[in-house]
């Protein structure tokens, strides 16, 4: 269609051009000439005109080849935004984990939680997520340290049933949470704690870990009856338990079941003991 609309054109110009030399009476060689340069023009402007489509179509393949680089990048973004939540919801949960003290700074820019306690902060540029969880634990298990240790310096001959036992001489008490009058531990934070007791006793009695209340574990000491000298008699019994308890729980030992028990120990024979700590 394009080859048959050019011929088309270039016989009528030609036309036109031999009319015009009649009326014009141009000799032949310039009509011939006329004619030539005419035809050339139209070549090449054909030409050119191909070389603009040509140059459109470099103009669309580029349009093309950006718009498809644009939604590559796209993607990529999208997938980097996808990481960057992951990352995120991350970082929450391990905050959520972070001890509930408070840190605030003093004056001369010391941070300090809420047991006015130093706070050393470490310097994690350039230190991946992995490096800085364990040091972040072990300073959150630093602050929270709880451990009591005590044993009763006299004896009871004469215990009635529900009766605390009080370990009135304290060993170590981190934490502040055992109370040698009462003889019960009040846990500061709530936690997984392993408790041990141990009682010797010249009658037979019974003792027991509570919690709340609640009877965890027992102990009884049942001293032999047929030594002949009875001070000779006596019994030893222990026990151990790893507890889950709240904060504010209380716990101690106290007898049960017999009306008229015993608890010996003394200074020098240090044999009845409560001793706990925060595992976790």
């Amino acid at each position: 269609m394009m080859r048959l609309t050019f011929t088309v054109y270039v016989t009528f110009v030609t036309i036109c051009i031999v009319r015009s030399s009649r009326i014009h009476e141009t000799t032949d060689n310039e009509l011939n000439e006329k004619v030539r340069n005419i035809i050339e023009n139209i070549l090449q402007e054909k030409q050119i005109t191909n070389g603009g489509e040509k140059s459109g179509r470099n103009v669309d393949m580029k349009v093309e080849y950006l718009e498809n680089k644009f939604k590559e990048m796209e993607s990529k973004l999208a997938e980097q935004e996808k990481t960057i939540a992951s990352l995120k919801n991350v970082i929450k949960k391990m905050e959520q984990e972070k001890d509930k003290d408070i840190i605030i700074k003093d004056s001369n820019g010391s941070k300090r939680n809420s047991s006015n306690i130093v706070v050393e902060e470490e310097d994690t540029r350039d230190v991946d997520v992995s490096q800085l969880i364990a040091p972040e634990r072990r300073a959150k298990r630093a602050t929270t340290n709880i451990a009591f240790s005590a044993y009763l310096t006299h004896t009871n001959s004469h215990t009635v049933i529900g009766q605390p036992i009080k370990f009135d001489h304290v060993l170590i008490n981190d934490g502040q949470g055992y109370n040698n009058y009462t003889g019960s531990f009040t846990a500061p934070v709530a936690g997984v704690y392993l408790f041990t007791f141990s009682i010797d006793s010249g009658k037979t009695t019974f003792v027991k870990l509570v919690v709340n209340g609640v009877n965890q574990v027992d102990v009884i000491a049942n001293p032999h009856t047929n030594v002949a000298d009875k001070r000779l008699s006596h019994s030893m019994g222990g026990n151990t338990a790893i507890v889950r308890v709240a904060q504010g729980d209380a716990v101690l030992v106290e007898t049960y079941e017999t009306a008229d028990g015993q608890v010996s120990s003394s200074d020098t024979f240090r044999l009845c003991t409560f001793s706990g700590v925060l595992l976790y």
